[in-house]
């Protein structure tokens, strides 16, 4: 009995750690253009690399005022990028520490904004469970982050559809 339970998890191990190992070796990737919305001017662009136990985000954005805060959220693939239901979660496959993907970072004059993040861990969602993404007004940049969405506090200024695009890997 023993035997085969040490067998068993020795097996399972194996089997994860080729899985990981296959999905680093073959990074999937993906891109998003946000656009505006609610008559808003901020439009932005992301690229999404997922290596099968790490996501990482790179964005530029026009449009940020640099005196406010703003985020960016993953939201699942049942979320659309237009509409009244636009970037809003459709089936809780998330929690709000994989959905929160980063602040962005503008200059003081104005300008392109930039994103930059790196999903491991329990922040980590890989990106076939992603469907749309966000840039969120934080009206309360002063206040610790939530642990929920909150759509009165992270005001929705553009959205886009996630789509899968060929690696360069």
């Amino acid at each position: 009995m023993l035997l085969t339970l040490i067998v068993s998890v020795v097996i399972l191990l194996t089997r994860t750690i080729a899985a990981m190992a296959a999905s680093a070796t073959n990074p999937q990737q993906g891109a998003v253009t946000l656009a505006p919305v609610n008559g808003g001017t901020i439009s932005a662009s992301a690229t999404i690399i997922d290596l099968g136990i790490s996501l990482t985000v790179s964005g530029s954005a026009v449009g940020l005022n640099p005196l406010q805060t703003y985020y960016s959220l993953f939201y699942d693939t049942g979320s659309v990028p237009t509409g009244p239901k636009a970037c809003l979660p459709t089936n809780n496959s998330l929690s709000f520490a994989q959905m929160l993907v980063g602040p962005w970072a503008t200059p003081a004059g104005g300008g392109r904004s930039v994103l930059s993040s790196v999903r491991t861990g329990p922040l980590y969602a890989p990106l076939s469970a992603l469907g749309t993404m966000s840039v969120r007004l934080d009206t309360q940049p002063l206040s610790p982050p939530p642990t929920a969405p909150n759509p009165q506090r992270f005001v929705l200024q553009a959205c886009g559809k996630i789509v899968p695009t060929v690696s360069p890997y």
